[in-house]
């Protein structure tokens, strides 16, 4: 004789089944029920390649704002240094919620695969995916040569403004020294703006 499972009443919670999300990517393409990627773990891993691509945009816009830094020192155009001075912070501003979306993306993964999440990066991340990883690792790619750009070009804005600034001071010293050719301010001497 065959016996019936017993009801749900209303209002009973039905028992959670396993997603089984700790499949390894790096299997020969099958996981424990015959089926090949997850879904879920796949668009994760589409929203991880989508993440990269936006923070390589990000950095392109970030090394055109330096370089309209820079030609604006040169020419010496304080309004147009100060907007784009003004739009580089406002630029800079987004990279946090960028940040966090990559974040809570690995947070999955890692959740997924059960490990820590501080242990992820994009190069384990595409070991963990094996032969899938071409898409993720021509991004990665593509970052890694925009941020060394921008890291160069901030050093080159940095540099080219402290020189600026050495300069502006030097003219400050010949033009505001006092009678023993020490600079004014050095010596704590105030200006009167009206004389």
């Amino acid at each position: 004789m065959v016996r019936r499972a017993p009801r749900r009443g209303a209002g009973a919670q039905r028992r959670p089944q396993s997603r089984r999300h700790d499949q390894d990517f790096a299997r020969d393409g099958r996981g424990r029920r015959g089926a090949t990627v997850t879904a879920d773990l796949q668009s994760l891993l589409n929203h991880l390649v989508a993440g990269v691509r936006e923070e390589t945009l990000a950095g392109e816009r970030t090394l055109e704002l330096l370089e309209r830094q820079q030609h604006a020192t040169i020419a010496r155009d304080h309004a147009g240094l100060s907007a784009a001075t003004r739009t580089l912070a406002d630029h800079l501003a987004t990279a946090p919620q960028r940040s966090a979306r990559r974040e809570r993306i690995l947070a999955r993964l890692a959740a997924a695969w059960g490990v820590p999440a501080s242990v992820l990066t994009l190069s384990s991340v595409a070991t963990r995916i094996g032969a899938r990883a071409e898409p993720l690792l021509a991004e990665r790619s593509q970052l890694r040569r925009v941020m060394a750009g921008v890291v160069r070009e901030n050093k080159k804005t940095a540099a080219l403004l402290l020189l600026h600034r050495r300069v502006v001071r030097e003219v400050l010293d010949l033009f505001l020294t006092d009678e023993d050719g020490n600079p004014v301010e050095s010596a704590g001497t105030l200006v009167d703006a009206e004389a």
